[in-house]
């Protein structure tokens, strides 16, 4: 398995998706806390610091794989939710993202679990739309 360090239109998509989409605030308050920032009182500050955890996360995973450091970077968040915002885009982005940090202790951590929580809820609004899954009766008769 390779990893690399993903890009800052990555992480500014999952940030922006959690910031600005009200759907997901349950969940951004869960990786806020998860991430040891205060979900109690959420700015653009917050926001920031956590873009900067994630991509510390994907460095601890870099150097768990190739016991080599990477090069801290810095990354500052465009506040732009026409990434794409589609869900769509959402989860392929989360997908990408929690498998260069699946490397160590990194998918042991609280803030990649809470991130994977959150995955999962992103694909389950994406199939939610889909019409062959609104044509499926709930319960077979």
């Amino acid at each position: 398995m390779s990893c690399f360090i993903v890009s800052d239109k990555s992480i500014n998509a999952i940030v922006n998706a959690l910031e600005l989409n009200p759907l997901f605030r349950w969940n951004r308050d869960k990786i806020i806390h998860a991430a040891g920032l205060a979900p109690c009182c959420v700015d653009e500050k917050t926001f920031q610091l956590l873009a900067e955890k994630l991509l510390q996360m994907n460095y601890e995973a870099f150097d768990a794989r190739y016991n080599d450091k990477a090069k801290d970077g810095e990354i500052s968040i465009e506040r732009n939710y026409s990434v794409d915002g589609s869900n769509i885009y959402l989860y392929k982005t989360l997908q990408s993202y929690l498998y260069q940090c699946a490397e160590g202790n990194v998918s042991e951590s609280e803030l990649f679990k809470a991130l994977t929580e959150f995955m999962a809820f992103v694909v389950s609004e994406v199939i939610g739309k889909l019409d062959e899954y609104k044509q499926v009766p709930w319960r077979k008769e």
